[in-house]
């Protein structure tokens, strides 16, 4: 069953995302394998960033799960970092899933 009806706007969507990511037991990334903890650590800093301060680029989606998912998208560390995130209330906090993570020269 869909969470929403509606679109909710991606300027919305985005205030929401970012007021999840200054809570960081509202944030969770899904575990990456074959990083060292260097790797790790440099990209989970550009996760957060990219929360705080990305534009969203596409969205809102309905997932397989009936959440809303936008993709967010910023330069870090001379890297463009573009997520898939799913937005959806837990209790009545909004969370956000990581669901996928891209980085590519820019």
């Amino acid at each position: 069953m869909a969470l929403f009806n509606f679109p909710l706007p991606p300027a919305q969507a985005l205030a929401m995302i970012r007021d999840a990511a200054a809570g960081v037991r509202r944030v969770f990334i899904p575990e990456r394998s074959g990083e060292g903890a260097w790797e790790r650590l440099v990209v989970d800093r550009q996760i957060q960033r990219c929360l705080e301060d990305g534009k969203v680029v596409s969205g809102p989606d309905i997932n397989e799960n009936g959440h809303l998912q936008y993709r967010l998208r910023r330069a870090s560390a001379g890297v463009e970092v573009t997520l898939t995130v799913v937005l959806f209330n837990e209790g009545g906090d909004w969370q956000v899933v990581v669901r996928e993570v891209s980085t590519s020269d820019y």
